[in-house]
Parts: C-alpha cells; sequence; structure tokens
C-alpha cells in the first residue's frame, strides 16, 4: 500500500440485462434517435402552426428540405467514395473489396438505402465505412410523408399521435416477429 494513494479496486456499474442500472442505460441513451425526430418534428411543425395549419408551397418546403439536407450528404457520400477509391485497407473495416457498383452509388445518393434493403439484401449502408448514414434515408421519408400528414394533424392532434403511436408500435412488433424483417430484427431491440 502506497502511502496517500488509494489502492482499493474501482468497481464501475455496468448494463447488465435486467438490471436497474440497464433499464436507466436504456431509457437515457437507447432512445436518444427516437428523441431527435420527436424533436425534430416539433421544429419543423411550428411553422405550420404559426399558419393555422397550413404547410404553405409543398415545392417550396421540399427545396429547402432538399438543400439543407442533401449537400452534407453527397458531400460524405463522395468522401467515403473517395477513401474506398484511395485506401484500400478500409477493407478490414467494413468497406467492399472493390469499388462500388453504380447501382449502389445510386442508391445511396437518393437515400434510397434503407427501403432498397428491406427489399434485397446486400445493399450496404454509408458503403460499409458509414453507418450513421441509414438516418438519412429515414429522415427523407419523414420529409416526404410530412406535407400528406401536416394540416390533418393540426386539425385532429389526438387522433395523430394515436395514428402515430400505433404505427411505432406496430412497425416494432413487425420488425421483431416477421420473417419479412428478418434482417433488421437485431435494429428494432436498439
Amino acid at each position: 500500500h502506497e502511502a496517500g494513494r488509494n489502492t482499493t479496486p474501482r468497481t464501475t456499474p455496468t448494463a447488465t440485462e435486467g438490471t436497474t442500472f440497464s433499464l436507466l442505460a436504456w431509457a437515457v441513451f437507447g432512445n436518444v434517435i427516437d428523441a431527435f425526430f420527436i424533436i425534430s418534428a416539433f421544429v419543423l411543425f411550428l411553422p405550420v402552426v404559426l399558419r393555422g395549419g397550413e404547410l404553405g408551397g409543398v415545392g417550396k418546403y421540399a427545396l429547402g428540405r432538399a438543400a439543407r439536407l442533401l449537400p452534407p450528404y453527397w458531400l460524405s457520400i463522395a468522401v467515403v467514395l473517395v477513401l474506398i477509391a484511395v485506401d484500400h485497407t478500409l477493407v478490414s473495416l467494413g468497406a467492399p473489396a472493390s469499388f462500388p457498383r453504380a447501382g449502389d452509388i445510386l442508391v445511396n445518393l437518393t437515400a434510397l438505402q434503407m427501403p432498397v434493403n428491406l427489399l434485397e439484401d446486400g445493399v450496404s449502408i454509408g458503403f460499409g465505412i458509414n453507418g450513421p448514414l441509414w438516418m438519412i434515408s429515414v429522415i427523407v421519408g419523414f420529409y416526404v410523408m410530412f406535407p400528406v400528414i401536416a394540416r390533418p394533424y393540426f386539425h385532429h392532434p389526438f387522433a395523430g399521435l394515436a395514428v402515430a403511436a400505433a404505427v411505432a408500435i406496430g412497425w416494432k412488433e413487425a420488425v421483431l416477429h416477421l420473417d419479412l424483417f428478418e434482417g433488421l430484427k437485431g435494429t428494432a431491440e436498439l
């Protein structure tokens, strides 16, 4: 025992399944993505509320969303493609062994990687290097649906909330229990 130094082993709580700590960790960190979408939807819906339930022009809305989302997304795709082209050691991190096919690049550029992944195995999200790009296709889907649901939700918020909850619960249950979504079973529990 060194003088003045505490040599008692420190214990760190771990997220063992079923413990209070794991439930708390899941409640705080396991739903961060859900919280992000809720906050984004709230902020996106505020102008609709200020205009009395009107979205404004759908073209202006679509152009604004695309201008905000697509340039940094496409830059990210371009950086990943450059990395694949110049650094062949990235294969060990999940990058493809050869440069991606034009179809794979198109699917990623159009932010359709997750919908296509539901129908066809082997679609590489972010070309195996930038996995968080899965979220872009979900955001695009949300942006596409927003003009359809904004006005009805404004006029019937509790019905809209009930429908949204039913869709969310139904989706998670379908992913967990239907063979159609076999490849997504681990993601529904995240």
